[in-house]
């Protein structure tokens, strides 16, 4: 008898459902256009684009799948970028990202100038480690040449290639034919579907760059923008006038092909200039910190406002390892990694800051110190340490960040002794370094260098920052 009268009840519970719903099975009455549920309309109609019933998911839907009127068969507004090709489009692949095949504007990539082959030695093969290539020797300076050289005169320019077969390699001239010193800016983009410049490759690409003179000796490498989030490279290099370098772009560890790259090379005006050594007499210096190792100094009013890349700082925060925060209030912190960006600009805290020597450092004898010198308006505020490097024994070396009141930054390498280990005069003069300054969101930044030796040579070397 009980199973009878739960029978009844589940049937007549059913048929409550069916007779609630407005005989539209899957749901309550009150959908999203007062009638039907999310998957029905009052009618008992599927909700579909084209409806004239804007639903989850949809831009529009002006009643119809015609294209270019507005609202397109995807319910999504008429636009390049909506993957419909509409009038005045010649592609639409989804997005508004260049050198992906179809560009921001949604026509064809193919415009964009291309690598000539051969343009390394003309011997292609696998066998390169890491970041270390094969290819750049014999005709490969030559052939990066008859390709077309990339001039400053020129500015901005871009190239797309490929890195096909596993084991090519692409070179590309360089030249500074002004007559000033700039400041070039490689940058490697993936071309992979959803991909293009300005969009971090992830693991879509995975290249190594070096720039290089003639001979093939490597001024400047990188492996990663930005470690694991992007495994496209970056360069950058100050040139002087005349001066001609070789963009190396190499497949890491040289054993699988890259369908499609872009390089962007940027010309500016050299953010730093080499000047005179000049360091400031410390008599009657402020400890910052006496000694230490991976740490800072606590949070410190500057005795004048300091701007960097047009934003006024207040504050300053010096890090033992080389490298001083600014901030713009009396509030924020500094991080003190014993590892620097490996290129920069990079929006990886910390931002904001002025690196004269950004490295693995300790603090010895007078350790870390700041001294304001001069009177108004021509004070100097000078930041310095004294200290010895990560695994080079017996080395050390005494370098200042100075501010100018008149606005000027430099850095002045003092004094260093390479110590007595193997690697001593290669740390000393900037191996492991990163010398540089970013802006306080990490979108503009320079590097004079990263882990390039031979960079600095203490009791000698001095520069001047000047911001774009």
């Amino acid at each position: 008898m009980l199973r009878a009268t739960s029978s009844i009840w589940s049937a007549a519970l059913v048929a409550l459902v069916v007779v609630g719903s407005g005989g539209c099975p899957g749901g309550p009455a009150a959908g999203p256009d007062g009638g039907g549920d999310a998957g029905c309309d009052g009618a008992c109609v599927p909700l579909t684009c084209g409806d004239g019933i804007v639903q989850a998911g949809e831009a529009c839907d002006d009643g119809n799948t015609v294209d270019g009127d507005g609202c397109d068969r995807t319910c999504t507004a008429t636009a390049c970028g909506n993957g419909v090709v509409t009038a005045g489009e010649a592609c639409d692949d989804g997005n508004v990202l260049s050198h992906d095949g179809c560009s921001a504007t949604c026509a064809v990539d193919t415009a964009l100038p291309a690598e000539v082959e051969p343009n390394d030695d003309g011997s292609p093969s696998t066998g390169g480690t890491g970041d270390v290539g094969n290819d750049f020797g014999g005709a490969a300076a030559s052939n990066a040449t008859a390709q077309g050289v990339l001039r400053a005169s020129a500015g901005r320019t871009t190239r797309i290639g490929s890195l096909t077969p596993a084991g090519d390699e692409d070179l590309f001239a360089i030249t500074n034919d002004t007559a000033a010193e700039v400041l070039v800016s490689v940058d490697l983009w993936s071309r992979a579907a959803g991909y293009g410049i300005g969009v971090p490759c992830g693991v879509s690409a995975d290249t190594a760059l070096h720039l290089r003179d003639a001979q093939g000796t490597s001024l400047v490498v990188n492996d990663d923008r930005n470690g694991f989030g992007d495994h496209c490279s970056a360069a950058t290099r100050i040139m002087a006038p005349g001066e001609t370098i070789y963009a190396h772009v190499i497949e890491f560890n040289d054993d699988e092909p890259i369908p499609g790259y872009a390089m962007v090379v940027d010309f500016i005006p050299a953010p730093y200039r080499v000047i005179p050594l000049a360091c400031v007499d410390m008599t009657g210096a402020t400890t910052l910190l006496a000694t230490g190792d991976s740490s800072s100094a606590p949070r410190a009013p500057l005795p004048f406002p300091v701007t960097l890349y047009g934003a006024p700082m207040t504050h300053f925060m010096a890090s033992v390892n080389g490298f001083v925060g600014l901030f713009p209030t009396n509030a924020g912190q500094n991080s003190s990694l014993d590892i620097h960006p490996r290129s920069l600009p990079n929006t990886d805290p910390p931002n904001a800051f002025l690196a004269p020597f950004w490295d693995d450092l300790a603090l010895e004898n007078t350790g870390l110190r700041s001294n304001l010198t001069g009177a108004a308006p021509d004070q100097v505020f000078t930041v310095e340490w004294n200290a010895t490097l990560f695994e080079a024994a017996g080395s050390n070396l005494v370098m200042q960040l100075q501010f100018h009141q008149g606005g000027r930054i430099e850095f002045h390498y003092c004094a260093g002794s390479p110590g007595t280990a193997a690697n001593g005069p290669a740390r000393l003069s900037g191996s492991h370094a990163m010398i540089g300054s970013e802006n306080a969101t990490g979108t503009i930044g320079y590097a004079l260098a990263v882990d390039l030796a031979g960079t600095i040579t203490p009791g000698t070397s001095a520069y001047r920052f000047v911001a774009p």
